[in-house]
């Protein structure tokens, strides 16, 4: 895949790059610098992380957009990617190079905080939109590749470096393309025409897992999680399709039909007699779209659904900051009557500081609290986030229990809600 990123600095090696090179504009440096760069960090013994992003869908790009526009697109990517290691993991001080077109690599000096080298992976791995897309057409989204190795005792020269960060590029690629519980599914790749066909022909479905109350063990709601009835693969969970449809470009279309068929379902339940809430996830930096919102608009409007009816659970994997565009999107949703989850409660972006400034009804504590609950150490740590929500009057989930201890375990604890496969596994049909 990065036989030209290894050649290359093979290459520099031979030519005895072992000062520090000038710098370009905003830490911006060229390929040679870089492997110079890493060198010199390495004789001084200073810690340091290199980062590979690979642009996911540049062949694409190349073929929808044509070469020239594309070539924009992947400067626009430089300047996204150096935004990106100033907001997400608060550097100031780093390097960044262009290895190949469309191929980057980052060097954050110094020791990385617990969890910021997580965090920044996952802003990469969600990409952004162009800011210079034609008026007119869909948005242009770009994702990434992302490879990561550290300075060590077994990473001490250019070479092994940039290897384990390609190895590291590999693994995420293959983590991708791979999944799908219901069937063994080999690394799958879908074009945008079947994307789009699969939206189109109805082969996308909802199925419900059903939440419940802990004290009366009534479901008082469902969670709406998407499958593909592929025509040739059968049944598809999440991780086989939607790196593809971030990929092109085509979460928009995605959200779109995810929240009116979530819309339908809800009213159908009401006129059934059987109102309770019905849970959609969406990306955060999806309401920032101008698509999602919208089609939240003509769903409300087509169905007429109580707001209180419809709960959005926050998945993001990039921090939310108090009044940036994804904060005041949640904001409105709130304020329209919507309510509000932070899902995965405890890991990654979604962390105890969302407590003091996201307007959310709920948390949903990831499935980690409840794998281990028999743990003291975790058992304790469950305590006090399950604590702290309580203090923010909100609603808590417990997500991922599977047997009667869990659930008990939980509801002692102080959970409201409960879902996991000991009250019910995901069916297209609700059972109540």
């Amino acid at each position: 895949m990065c036989n030209g990123i290894t050649s290359s600095i093979e290459s520099a090696g031979e030519c005895g790059y072992g000062q520090l090179l000038s710098y370009g504009k905003d830490g911006v440096i060229t390929r040679l610098e870089m492997f110079a760069e890493i060198e010199r960090q390495i004789k001084a013994m200073q810690p340091f992380r290199l980062v590979i992003a690979k642009m996911l869908n540049q062949q694409t790009l190349s073929s929808q957009l044509g070469y020239m526009k594309t070539e924009q697109v992947i400067e626009e990517s430089l300047l996204w990617l150096s935004k990106q290691v100033v907001q997400v993991s608060k550097r100031e001080c780093f390097n960044i190079s262009q290895f190949e077109s469309g191929t980057f690599a980052i060097l954050i000096s110094g020791r990385s905080p617990h969890g910021e080298i997580g965090i920044f992976r996952r802003a990469l791995c969600q990409g952004f939109v162009s800011q210079d897309c034609l008026p007119g057409c869909n948005p242009i989204t770009v994702s990434f590749l992302v490879g990561i190795s550290r300075f060590t005792e077994e990473n001490c020269c250019v070479n092994r470096i940039v290897k384990k960060a390609e190895k590291d590029i590999k693994c995420h690629e293959e983590a991708i393309w791979n999944g799908g519980r219901e069937r063994n599914v080999d690394a799958l790749s879908f074009s945008p025409s079947d994307l789009t066909k699969a939206i189109d022909e109805d082969q996308l479905e909802l199925w419900y897992q059903p939440k419940v109350d802990m004290g009366t063990k009534d479901i008082i709601g469902v969670e709406a999680l998407i499958r593909w009835q592929h025509p040739e693969h059968g049944l598809l969970l999440p991780a086989s399709f939607l790196g593809w449809f971030n990929a092109f470009g085509l979460s928009g279309k995605l959200n779109h039909w995810i929240i009116f068929e979530g819309f339908r379902k809800c009213r159908e339940l009401i006129d059934d007699g059987k109102s309770m809430t019905v849970a959609l996830n969406i990306e955060a930096s999806s309401f920032t779209d101008g698509v999602t919102m919208k089609a939240i608009e003509l769903a409300q409007e087509r169905f007429n659904v109580p707001p209180g009816l419809i709960e959005f659970e926050i998945v993001e994997t990039v921090v939310i900051y108090k009044g940036d565009k994804r904060f005041d999107a949640i904001t409105t949703l709130k304020q329209n009557g919507y309510k509000i989850a932070i899902d995965d409660f405890g890991t990654g972006a979604n962390n105890i500081a969302y407590l003091m400034y996201i307007p959310a009804d709920t948390i949903k504590l990831d499935r980690m609290f409840c794998s281990t609950i028999d743990d003291e150490r975790t058992l304790a740590l469950t305590r006090a986030a399950i604590d702290m929500a309580k203090a923010s009057n909100l609603t808590i989930v417990a997500e991922g229990i599977e047997t009667e201890m869990q659930g008990n375990i939980m509801a002692s604890l102080g959970c409201d809600m409960a879902q996991g496969y000991f009250y019910g596994k995901p069916s297209p049909v609700i059972c109540i």
